[in-house]
């Protein structure tokens, strides 16, 4: 077996009420912690509450607008010497639309951009 270190980006997240109110820790408390501690930006963040959650989801302009961008001053950094496999992968992500990038990643064909839902 080899060994991997899996780097994600975040898109959505989401917490429990039922923790939170645990440690009486009320939704602004939540929000000012992760700005603290996490370097969180709430506003390119869409904010929604189920029955049993607050779900935290990154605004589809800001995964649309900077996506490509990032990949290509990151994937050089990681996938250093002949591995260039990430120059085909964000060629694919520039000639596509945005709202079939994560069908993309579902499909695992490429190494560098996987979907992981946990």
């Amino acid at each position: 077996m080899g060994q991997y270190l899996a780097i994600g980006l975040v898109i959505e997240c989401c917490t429990s009420k039922e923790h939170l109110k645990k440690f009486n820790i009320s939704k602004n408390d939540l929000i000012e912690e992760m700005k603290n501690k996490l370097r969180f930006h709430p506003e390119i963040y869409d904010f929604s509450e189920t029955e049993a959650h607050y779900v935290f989801k990154l605004q589809s302009n800001v995964w649309e607008n900077q996506l490509i961008s990032f990949l290509q001053k990151f994937y050089p950094i990681v996938y250093r010497g002949n591995n260039k496999s990430h120059e085909n992968t964000t060629e694919q992500l520039k000639s596509s639309e945005p709202s079939t990038w994560l069908e993309f990643a579902g499909r695992k064909s490429v190494e560098e951009f996987q979907l992981e839902i946990n």
